[in-house]
């Protein structure tokens, strides 16, 4: 997961990352994509990034040329090379505790107690908030996921353990 091109996708960032800077952060070329798909008005293309570990990202760039969205498929559903011994259930009722008290958890505040900063799995903008969804994997398979709101987590429905199947 900390290979160079999963990196420049991490820095690809919502509605600030131009559409011509694409290639040089994440150190690949994107594919366009069918210009007919368009989840949006102001949706003008979606660029495709083949990992060659074969994970594929999918950045969607606005008519003015800033990227409103984007997204990546690990090559399997348990990435190998990121395995947290912080992912447990009782961190998760750690995080649980601090929902039942604050009404939010923080996402660096999360990111701390699980002593990583997760995987990105998506990030879109709408309506001026960033939504961001991150998974943690722990190395027999649990995982634990967290739906971010401009960096705040204010529904359980947004923070899951997931055993291993």
């Amino acid at each position: 997961m900390a290979g160079k091109n999963y990196q420049g996708y991490v820095k690809v960032g919502i509605n600030k990352t131009k559409q011509t800077e694409l290639d040089g952060l994440i150190g690949l070329t994107g594919k366009k994509s069918t210009e007919n798909f368009k989840p949006r008005p102001d949706h003008k293309d979606t660029y495709i990034y083949e990992f060659p570990d074969g994970m594929k990202a999918y950045i969607g760039v606005l008519t003015n040329g800033l990227v409103y969205k984007k997204s990546i498929m690990p090559a399997s559903a348990y990435p190998k090379d990121y395995k947290l011994d912080t992912v447990t259930k009782a961190n998760y009722d750690k995080l649980d505790a601090i929902f039942k008290k604050d009404k939010v958890i923080l996402y660096a505040d999360m990111a701390n107690l699980l002593k990583s900063p997760g995987f990105l799995r998506e990030s879109i903008i709408a309506d001026d908030v960033i939504k961001s969804s991150y998974e943690w994997y722990a190395p027999n398979g649990d995982r634990m996921t967290g739906i971010f709101f401009d960096g705040r987590l204010t529904g359980m429905a947004g923070l899951a353990f997931i055993p291993a199947e």
